[in-house]
C-alpha cells in the first residue's frame, strides 16, 4: 500500500528524529514489554531528547491480583506495574 512505502524500523533506543523535533513522543502500551528497567529508561531517554512538550505513556496499572491476571491475555511476560511502582521507576 502506498502511505507504507516510507517505513522505517529502530529499536527505539536511536530514534531517525533531531533534538526536540516533535511535539509529543507517545508509548502506547509499549514499557511492559521491556523485560528490565534499563531499557524502559532508554526509550524514555530518547522520547524526552525528541519531544519538545510531552511524553504521554499509556500502560496497564493492575491493582490487585484478579487485574494481573487479566493483562496476561496480550502479554503473559509483561512487566505490569502498579501506578505507586511505575511512579517509582519514572523517579529513577
Amino acid at each position: 500500500h502506498p502511505e507504507f512505502d516510507n517505513i522505517q524500523l529502530f529499536d527505539g533506543r536511536q530514534l531517525p528524529q533531531p533534538d526536540k523535533s516533535t511535539d509529543c513522543a507517545i508509548f502506547s502500551f509499549v514499557l511492559h514489554h521491556c523485560r528490565h528497567f534499563e531499557a524502559q529508561r532508554a526509550l524514555l531517554r530518547e522520547a524526552a531528547r525528541i519531544s519538545r512538550k510531552f511524553i504521554f505513556i499509556a500502560e496497564d496499572t493492575p491493582a490487585n491480583e484478579s487485574e494481573r491476571r487479566g493483562t496476561r491475555g496480550h502479554d503473559s511476560k509483561g512487566t505490569f506495574l502498579d501506578v505507586a511502582a511505575w511512579r517509582t521507576a519514572f523517579r529513577k
